[in-house]
């Protein structure tokens, strides 16, 4: 499925650019994105949205692809939602501004920032996944539907920030891009019952969400590069 977005911003790639790039190069991706937002649909059906509508947190955000993705789909529910945006490039803030005008947006970063991004132009902030949640009040909500996060190397950094601050709970499903290039010194390993083709993960994620449950793991060609892709559902929070 294709959303009809629109954007006038010159000299960037476009939403609906976007859409076709994504929806050609990361299909199964898009699909199980698509499935988690039904998922979350049919949980919020039988409750009473009132103050707690579906929210994401998308760090690494860019022009905001998955981000318009859930606040569309709910907006065709005629839901609200609430989004959070995260990307170090001033470029694509002015995007994200336009692309999805309710959500609260930040010009920063969350983990530690890829050596080719160290010279963005802004000065973009460092913040911590916890600063993130407590400027928004998140932190005082008991859930967070989904934390997507495509930040190129600092994933690590962030799993540790979830860890530390006992946060790793608060989200119901993780969407996460790993780059080996960005973490040869994490040790590297297979997760649970899965066959040769699954890639490896980071060491620190497989202990982490032990008590979670895994629900796909696989190499995904797409739109970020040829990275392990990482969809957790935690259980914790049924």
């Amino acid at each position: 499925m294709a959303w009809d977005f629109e954007t006038n911003l010159p000299g960037e790639q476009q939403l609906h650019e976007k859409d076709e790039t994504v929806s050609q190069t990361e299909p199964e991706q898009v699909r199980l994105f698509f499935e988690v937002l039904e998922r979350i649909y049919h949980r919020y059906e039988y409750q009473v949205f009132g103050e707690t509508p579906p929210v994401m947190v998308e760090l690494g955000a860019a022009e905001g692809y998955y981000s318009h993705l859930f606040s569309q789909y709910f907006k065709d529910k005629d839901l609200q939602s609430r989004n959070i945006c995260v990307d170090p490039d001033i470029d694509k803030i002015d995007q994200l501004k336009q692309n999805i005008p309710d959500a609260e947006i930040y010009h920063g970063y969350v983990g530690d920032l890829a050596p080719h991004l160290l010279n963005l132009n802004g000065n973009p902030k460092q913040y911590t996944i916890k600063e993130v949640l407590h400027k928004n009040k998140i932190d005082k909500i008991d859930k967070v539907d989904i934390l997507y996060a495509n930040i190129e190397g600092g994933e690590i950094k962030l799993l540790e920030q979830l860890l530390e601050k006992e946060l790793i709970d608060k989200f119901k499903y993780y969407f996460i891009t790993l780059y080996p290039e960005y973490n040869s010194d994490s040790e590297w390993c297979k997760l649970g019952n899965t066959n040769s083709k699954v890639p490896l993960v980071p060491k620190e994620f497989h202990d982490a969400f032990e008590d979670a449950s895994f629900l796909v793991t696989r190499q995904l060609p797409g739109y970020a590069g040829s990275n392990n892709f990482l969809l957790v559902e935690n259980h914790l929070l049924d």
